[in-house]
């Protein structure tokens, strides 16, 4: 059977690898749902592909998910390993017993061959009742060699002795005892031996925290997707593969999905090793088992292979003494290669209150050691100026004695070997912050107006300019030349303004691409491109009320209106505590982005700081009753902040803005230098072009549009209004798009 099973893995890792070409992504599950329903370790074989093939990138995608009545409520720890078998052989020295009673060892036992009794008091009948003892099970075992130290030899079922049987009168008081005597006895040999083994290191590729879950907060079931980059496993990640899950949970309830995009092509280097160096739980403030004793400096070599060695440390704070160490205090850790500091940094995640999931039910906002409830650990990273042969790698931490009891720190730290780098100009598309559905990024989306993402050097050259280019579905391509100084590695995130929209009932997709990188065509195209899937922004009146009621601490909140463009049209602070602040706005057609903080952190209501209060914050169509809907509404336990960005007065995408019905048409769209009105009707008397923030940008008289053409050479590219108005004052808008 197990040939079989091997001709099945090499037919299907074959078969990957057949129709595998650059850019083409090969797709691995490894877990599929699987309920974390102990503490400890979870494994599971995957099938890669062969080791010859090289990935540009490899994501890994984990879903956390809770059952429909699932215990969710704790912030536990979920770390994914891959494990490595090093066929390197190791032992332990072990010794083999001669028996066993009910599968466990003991030095000896007594016990009868013939039944033995136990004896109580029977309420119903008044009397002493007897039965048979419960038997146990005794396995003997021979010592045959090393490679079998323990084999089964016998197995006999006896009696327990030992005890006293007692018996009873009618009214259910003992009046004798018997004591049952030992007729035989069994005692252990043991015999020393060595298990022999294969080592398996793991290698830590990821670590989140649950969030708390409570079912007053999160209604079950949910889920919630995690992404990793772990290319540097790659050397690691072919064939078939153990992966580890390791689940610190005591509950149950949480469910695990970990998949595998591979997608082929050329690394910007090849990581072709990975080394552990600092693994496991440390205790901090400890002097008999100190941080610094567990932490000790790594020695490795830079072979001729190696063109570069990067340092990938995850590192998280957990437990607290009097003083909230380790998981609520922060503290630095000081690197040195070589003797030489080389970069210095806190462990620590100073924006909790940001977190993408809100309104957990506990205390999810808090900021805590480099991690948050519902939110994946991000590794420290540093390429490392190794030099060819011997370095040495330390760490250490701040001085500290622990006030009572003991926290301490969750390393997995790692150095990660590279060929030699591949590229000199690439430029790559690393992520759509908007627009996207991606959850990561729902409390900014969906976006109105202006698309963000984040740029990525792959090459050795620094990238000072680079040409972009985006759309939406089909739409016209738009363009975009940035400027900058990114080196190796290095990252840059970028918005792309005036987006043109498709109309909203076609395809919701964005796509956005790399031209040219410093002026020259970008030397690697699989990795400049990405698209994304994301939804309409709500649509306001141009006319509405925000209902703003404060808590008990207002001057920690404030809130701004700007424009698509970022100019500030309307900011408020609040000074009275508990108290409902209106106030009405009238904006010209547009995209717009409100913006409500709390320095607090703590947001309008949080359950854990009663002492504040709750406020609220709302949108409602104007005038204000009772009877009229509102137009949007806020949880009030957000953290940190909320975003909202809507259009006023028509959805994206539509073209025509009507105020009037006469039928009025503009063409070409997009325009270039001159656009020419057409008119069924009436003739047109004036014409005005204006800004998205309601700026007038040009005027133009009856004289000025001649056969109803309009000139706009002087116009700038973006996207207008034209208001429009005839000879007996009808009036209509339509949207025009400059593209030169």
């Amino acid at each position: 059977m197990r040939k079989y099973f091997y001709l099945f893995f090499y037919l299907l890792v074959a078969f990957n690898n057949l129709y595998a070409t650059t850019g083409d992504t090969t797709y691995v599950k490894v877990f599929n749902t699987v309920s974390w329903n102990h503490y400890g370790n979870f494994d599971q074989w995957g099938v890669f592909p062969i080791s010859t093939k090289k990935f540009q990138r490899i994501m890994m995608k984990y879903t956390v998910a809770c059952e429909s009545n699932g215990q969710c409520e704790w912030d536990y720890t979920n770390t994914i390993y891959v494990r490595q078998n090093t066929h390197i052989k190791d032992s332990t020295l072990k010794k083999a017993t001669t028996f066993t009673v009910n599968g466990a060892v003991k030095d000896s036992f007594n016990y009868s061959i013939d039944t033995t009794w136990i004896t109580s008091y029977n309420a119903t009948t008044k009397k002493t009742d007897s039965v048979p003892s419960t038997k146990a099970t005794i396995i003997h075992f021979a010592f045959i060699s090393q490679l079998q130290p323990q084999v089964p030899i016998d197995t006999i079922k006896v009696y327990p002795v030992q005890y006293y049987k007692y018996y009873y009168d009618t009214n259910g008081v003992k009046t004798d005892s018997a004591f049952v005597q030992v007729k035989n006895t069994v005692r252990a040999v043991y015999t020393n031996y060595y298990s022999v083994f294969d080592k398996i290191i793991d290698f830590e590729m990821g670590r989140m925290i649950t969030p708390y879950a409570k079912l007053n907060t999160l209604p079950r079931p949910f889920s919630y997707e995690y992404i990793y980059d772990v290319t540097d496993y790659a050397s690691l990640l072919h064939d078939s593969v153990q992966i580890r899950f390791n689940y610190s949970g005591y509950s149950w309830g949480f469910t695990g999905t970990i998949e595998f995009f591979m997608i082929e092509g050329m690394p910007a280097r090849e990581a072709y090793k990975v080394e552990n160096i600092w693994n496991g739980y440390f205790y901090y403030g400890k002097s008999s088992d100190s941080i610094e004793k567990r932490l000790t400096p790594y020695y490795y070599t830079k072979d001729t292979a190696s063109s570069s060695v990067k340092l990938r440390m995850t590192v998280t704070g957990h437990g607290s003494d009097a003083n909230g160490c380790c998981e609520f205090m922060p503290n630095n850790y000081l690197l040195k290669l070589n003797n030489a500091q080389f970069a210095q940094n806190q462990i620590w995640k100073g924006n909790c209150g940001s977190n993408p999931i809100i309104n957990q039910g506990g205390t999810w906002i808090y900021d805590r050691a480099n991690w948050c409830p519902g939110m994946k650990v991000f590794p420290y990273e540093y390429n490392l100026n190794s030099v060819s042969g011997a370095n040495t790698i330390s760490i250490k931490m701040d001085n500290y004695v622990s006030a009572g009891s003991y926290g301490g720190y969750t390393f997995g730290a790692q150095l990660i070997y590279y060929k030699k780098y591949s590229f000199i100009n690439d430029a790559g598309i690393e992520t759509i912050l908007a627009p996207t559905q991606e959850f990561v990024f729902n409390r900014t989306n969906p976006v109105c107006d202006n698309a963000q993402i984040i740029i990525r050097n792959f090459g050795t050259q620094n990238i000072t300019s680079a040409i972009i280019k985006y759309q939406i579905g089909d739409g016209v391509p738009q363009i975009y030349n940035w400027t900058g100084l990114l080196k190796f590695d290095e990252k840059d995130t970028v918005t792309l303004p005036d987006l043109i929209w498709a109309n909203p009932s076609g395809v919701k997709t964005f796509t956005v691409w790399i031209d040219k990188v410093n002026g020259v065509t970008d030397e690697y195209v699989y990795n400049n491109s990405k698209s994304s899937t994301f939804d309409f922004p709500l649509v306001l009146p141009l006319q509405f009320v925000i209902e703003s009621k404060t808590n008990l601490n207002p001057s920690e909140n404030s809130y701004q209106i700007k424009t698509a463009s970022g100019q500030l049209i309307f900011s408020k602070k609040f000074t009275l505590a508990n108290t409902m602040y209106r106030d009405t706005f009238n904006l010209v057609n547009g995209c717009y982005t409100f913006n409500f903080i709390d320095s607090g952190g703590d947001g309008l209501s949080f359950w854990n700081n009663t002492s504040q209060g709750s406020g609220s914050v709302r949108f409602v169509k104007t005038p204000i009753n009772q009877t009229l809907p509102i137009l949007k509404s806020f949880n009030p336990d957000f953290g940190n902040f909320l975003t909202f960005n809507f259009r006023a007065g028509s959805p994206v995408g539509i073209d025509e803005i009507h105020d009037f019905s006469k039928s009025i048409s503009i063409y070409p769209q997009p325009a270039q230098n001159k656009v020419i009105i057409k008119s069924e009707q009436e003739y047109i008397s004036k014409v005005e072009i204006i800004s998205l923030e309601g700026r007038l940008i040009k005027s133009y008289n009856e004289t000025e549009i001649p056969n109803g053409e309009v000139d706009i050479t002087s116009i700038n590219n973006g996207i207008y209004i034209m208001h429009i108005s005839g000879i007996n004052g009808e009036q209509t808008m339509k949207k025009l798009l400059v593209v030169k």
